[in-house]
């Protein structure tokens, strides 16, 4: 999670089993599979997770179906696992109760990336006012009292009414870092409050319940999120033997969403770039060239841009990020559902049950003109609805019976119909026509010329049929089989393809602790699990064929030509070709368990052991050009992934009054890229410095990017001044996917109180330090501040030479060619 209010959370079980797929669980509540959808309006936004519209509260119990055997009557749904969600009911012959819930909690900044205090504003030891680095003179070494202004020129006049002029002499000692920090970031809160109500009668039960989240991120302004939501499940017996069950939710959400990331707009990059002798408080305000020239308004002053003089800023002044960019987020989500049971005998039921899930979602992206972000300097407005809906269909038929005291089985026979529609339209306008926000007319589409306008609409829709069966049997209450199989369909195969495809699975479990003498006051469960399935994720629609898109053509030295451009119309070949053949992929998953139970269940072990591997893994492919075409989707590769999972629990405390529980998850996986059509390296995403990609032979995900250079024995090469040489090709540089992760969860509990504690860890993964890295290069790290008095003459990264006994902005350090001296040319080079 980003930790944005309303961020949504990502979720993934059991290790990385696809690459260019959905990797999270389906979500299924009270039977029904609804949307986990994430979407991110533009670069740099947090993502929104659907699953925040469910109310916690509503919530009686959640599973996780972790192997493929669990998951398999799902099939091409399940290839990350399922979360099966069972909301709150009514209670039949109880009294109708009501429960009030209020929270509030505090959101504080625990940890802050370090910056130095000693260095200002500049470059090579001195002050400069424009310059992009911190690399300049020793703060305390300047004479201190005001500073030095050129009052004849140019200067800058804030929204407050503050005055800006150049600098000639740099003389103050005041540092402004933890006030440009105070003006950005403050305790971020979070307020709940849920209404519920329960009962029954003979024949009819109903749980109702309304809930408000009310949160107000750590940044002080637009960063907030608001759900309400409204839920009723009843359930009415029409008579002995048929029974209804309805359930209605409606959610609605707001939010606002601060720009982040590696973006010239965005928040934290450009606070953490700024000197700490540069004041941010003046961000927008007019510009005179002299003191008879007329203003030039609104112009965006940053301490790249300390007179806003040029309207382009290279980065955000943080304080216009958070004041002058909005990002807007308005849903609408309606979950409905019906279940009707019939019974014909005690040991059978007939169910039908339909659900529907659809929402609307309204995003809106708003750039004040004069924000840094290339293309958007001239102003920027993006409004996108989106509308998801999907109808599912269940008709179920099952039969349980009890044939013996030593033999029971139930069979399951079920037919599944599911529809998956989403339609998007937007607009998009830059290089505002009017600057002035009158009666929100700088929010529109005619705010912009023709060629500065984007208009786009779309339209899926995915269907799946399928037709599945389990069956059970309980032998001498000790040996537990389960089998089940899945055959589906689906528009997004291809024609070539099977019609068909089949998900099985079977399980095997001995609970050996029913053998006689087995239990004691020392033993008292123990389960041996084996089981076997396989599960699977369809194809992106509309690969199948081969499409037509509207073309954009442009180049370097001239604007774009849009095919659409003036209400005209035009299409070209996509680049992208199709298969007819495509295939779901495919996971196919082993796994062997043992769960032990001590003192009357008051210590446990639970172990899992897993294999599976992906087959048919789905890629856009790069191809020849010399094709027509640039990428292929196919399927194309296979992934590994075996792991181990641990859990342990101790009832430290039982008594009547007092409880107290510990437990201990642990949990390893190793993944591996087994086969990539044509031997590719497939980049994932990422930064230009370094990517995630996939190869053959490395985890997915592992990072990519440039290396020290080594010879063929693996040592460092060095240059003629003692440095590392940079090998001109790119490799794998890091494995992000950790060694292995644990958990420690205690609880303590006295009558109706308790207090709950939960440490995670998460040990092993490489990052890549991009942040901790230009802030290197800028000089505001917190250790690029520390001087060295040279012991020898050294050479830095230029070659020039650091006399013995010369004190110096930098550290020493060896390669393995001798000592050097990291300075400013090396942070600012390959450092």
């Amino acid at each position: 999670n980003s930790g944005d209010p309303g961020a949504g959370a990502y979720i993934q079980i059991r290790g990385i089993s696809t690459i260019d797929r959905d990797a999270q669980p389906l979500i299924v509540v009270d039977g029904v599979p609804i949307s986990n959808d994430s979407r991110g309006a533009q670069e740099g936004l947090a993502a929104q997770s659907r699953l925040n519209d469910l109310n916690p509260n509503d919530i009686e119990s959640v599973t996780v179906l972790k192997g493929a055997s669990a998951a398999a009557l799902w099939g091409t749904r399940a290839l990350g696992g399922v979360i099966v969600i069972k909301t709150k009911s009514g209670q039949y012959n109880r009294k109708l109760s009501v429960t009030y819930k209020t929270s509030y909690s505090l959101d504080q900044i625990n940890r802050r990336y370090p910056q130095q205090t000693v260095f200002g504003q500049g470059d090579g030891g001195v002050y400069n006012q424009r310059a992009r680095d911190s690399w300049g003179d020793k703060i305390a070494d300047r004479p201190g009292g005001a500073d030095e202004f050129d009052t004849s020129g140019e200067f800058y006049v804030d929204q407050d009414g503050n005055t800006y002029y150049p600098i000639l002499s740099k003389n103050s000692h005041t540092l402004y870092n933890e006030s440009n920090f105070d003006q950005i970031f403050q305790d971020g809160h979070f307020w709940e409050n849920h209404l519920s109500a329960s009962g029954g009668n003979a024949n009819s039960t109903i749980f109702a319940s309304l809930s408000d989240i009310n949160q107000q991120g750590i940044i002080r302004n637009n960063s907030d999120y608001r759900r309400t939501t409204a839920r009723v499940n009843a359930a009415h017996r029409l008579s002995d033997k048929i029974k209804l069950n309805v359930s209605a939710t409606y959610a609605k959400s707001t939010s606002n969403r601060i720009r982040r990331g590696a973006s010239s707009s965005g928040l934290y990059l450009g606070l953490l770039r700024t000197p700490v002798d540069f004041d941010n408080t003046g961000y927008r305000g007019d510009y005179y060239a002299n003191s008879n020239a007329a203003p030039v308004s609104d112009r965006h002053r940053s301490y790249r841009e300390p007179l806003g003089a040029d309207g382009t800023a290279t980065y955000n002044n943080p304080l216009w990020t958070i004041n002058e960019q909005e990002a807007l987020v308005d849903v609408d989500r309606f979950l409905t559902s019906m279940e009707l049971t019939v019974s014909p005998f005690s040991w059978m039921d007939l169910i039908g049950r339909v659900g529907l899930d659809k929402y609307s979602e309204l995003q809106q992206l708003f750039f004040t003109p004069g924000s840094a972000s290339g293309a958007y300097t001239s102003g920027l407005f993006n409004k996108e609805l989106a509308r998801n809906s999907i109808l599912n269909m269940d008709y179920i038929a099952k039969a349980g019976k009890s044939f013996s005291r030593n033999f029971s089985g139930s069979i399951l026979v079920g037919f599944n119909f599911n529809h998956r529609e989403r339609i998007t339209d937007g607009s998009e306008i830059t290089n505002f026509i009017q600057f002035n926000d009158v009666a929100g007319g700088i929010r529109d589409i005619d705010n912009a010329l023709p060629e500065n306008r984007t208009v786009t609409s779309t339209f899926g829709q995915e269907r799946t049929v399928g037709v599945y069966t389990s069956a059970t049997a309980s032998l001498y209450s000790m040996l537990f089989l389960n089998g089940t199989l899945r055959a589906e369909s689906a528009s997004t195969f291809g024609d070539q393809a099977d019609n068909t495809f089949y998900f099985p699975s079977a399980s095997l479990a001995w609970q050996f602790s029913e053998l006689d003498g087995l239990q004691s006051d020392v033993f008292s469960f123990g389960k041996l699990r084996l089981s076997y399935g396989e599960v699977g994720v369809q194809p992106a629609r509309y690969n199948t064929t081969n499409t037509f898109v509207s073309p954009v053509f442009g180049d370097e030295y001239g604007g774009d030509l849009a095919g659409a451009l003036y209400g005209n119309g035009a299409f070209v070949a996509n680049t992208q070709r199709g298969s007819n053949a495509l295939r779901p992929e495919r996971k196919k998953e082993m796994e062997v368990g043992l769960d032990l139970r001590f003192h009357h269940d008051r210590l446990s072990l639970s172990g899992t052991y897993y294999n599976n591997k992906t087959e048919d893994v789905l890629l856009d492919f790069p191809i020849a050009n010399s094709r027509g075409v640039t990428r292929l989707y196919t399927n194309g590769a296979e992934i590994q992934n075996e792991g181990i999972e641990l859990d342990l629990g101790y009832q430290l405390v039982r008594s009547k009054n007092w409880n107290w529980d510990v437990n201990f998850l642990y949990s390893r996986v190793r993944n591996e890229v087994t086969r990539l059509e044509q031997g590719l390296t497939i980049n994932l995403g990422g930064l230009s410095a370094v990517n995630s990609r996939a190869l053959e032979g490395y985890p997915v995900g592992v990072l990519w990017g440039s290396r020290i250079l080594r010879d063929e024995q693996g040592n460092i090469v060095f240059d003629e001044n003692g440095f590392p040489e940079q090998d001109q090709l790119e490799g794998v540089i890091g494995d992000p996917n950790p060694d292995w992760q644990g958990s420690a969860y205690s609880t303590l509990s006295f009558k109706n109180f308790s207090v709950s504690v939960l440490l995670e860890t998460y040990q092993g993964a490489d990052i890549y330090a991009g942040t901790k890295s230009v802030l290197y290069d800028l000089g505001t790290w917190e250790d690029s501040a520390e001087e060295t008095t040279a012991d020898q003459n050294l050479l830095d990264y230029n070659g020039d030479v650091i006399l013995a006994g010369t004190t110096f902005r930098g550290k020493i350090y060896n390669f393995g060619a001798g000592p050097v001296a990291l300075t400013e040319a090396w942070y600012n080079g390959d450092g």
